[in-house]
C-alpha cells in the first residue's frame, strides 16, 4: 500500500513488534494526488486560508495530565476519553514551535481524524498546555524523550497482529 509507512518498536521484553498492519486501509476517499480547492490555485492563499477558517477549536477536548519519569509532566488533549475508543485507530500530532492545540493545523488535524472515527491526540511539549511545567527544563527540536514515553504507553495494548485496527501510522 503507497503511503503507509509501518512503525515497529521494541516491547518490555526486548522484542520487536509491529503496531501497525498492512491491512489497515486508507479511507476510500482519499486521494493520492493534490486537487486544490476550486477558484484558489494560488499556493500562498492555499498556505493562509487555514489559518483564517479554522481559528476555534471545534470539539470538546478531554484533556490528560501525562507524568514523565523525571517527575514532570506534559499534557494531552483527545478528540474523545481514550479508554472509550480503545477500538479506534489513533492520530498523534505533535505541535510545532509554541504550538498547541490551539493551532490551526492541530486542531483540523485531529477534527479530521475524528470524522474518519479515529481517536486523535495531541501531545502538548513541555510548556506548551498554558500551565508551566515542575521542572525547570523545556523543549527544544532534538527532545524526544516525551515523545517517546508517550508512544510506550500509548501502544501498550497494541501486541498482536489482529489487534491492528489499534495501531498507528503516518503517511508520507
Amino acid at each position: 500500500m503507497r503511503g503507509i509507512v509501518l512503525f515497529p518498536i521494541i516491547n518490555c521484553s526486548g522484542a520487536m513488534v509491529e503496531i501497525t498492519s498492512t491491512e489497515m486501509t486508507p479511507p476510500v476517499n482519499d486521494s493520492h494526488e493534490f486537487i486544490p480547492m476550486r477558484g484558489i490555485r494560488n499556493r500562498h492563499l492555499q498556505t493562509m486560508l487555514p489559518r483564517l477558517i479554522r481559528r476555534k477549536v471545534k470539539f470538546n477536548a478531554y484533556w490528560q495530565r501525562l507524568e514523565l519519569p523525571d517527575g514532570d509532566f506534559v499534557d494531552l488533549a483527545w478528540s474523545e476519553k481514550p479508554q472509550q475508543a480503545k477500538h479506534k485507530p489513533r492520530l498523534v500530532v505533535f505541535h510545532g514551535l509554541e504550538g498547541s492545540l490551539n493551532s490551526p493545523y492541530a486542531h483540523g488535524l485531529i477534527e479530521a481524524a475524528q470524522k474518519r472515527g479515529w481517536l486523535g491526540v495531541v501531545m502538548h511539549f513541555r510548556g506548551c498546555s498554558g500551565e508551566p511545567n515542575r521542572l525547570n527544563r523545556i523543549y527544544h527540536s532534538g527532545e524526544t524523550e516525551d515523545g517517546a514515553w508517550f508512544f510506550t504507553l500509548a501502544t501498550a495494548g497494541v501486541r498482536h497482529r489482529s489487534d491492528s485496527r489499534r495501531g498507528l501510522f503516518a503517511r508520507r
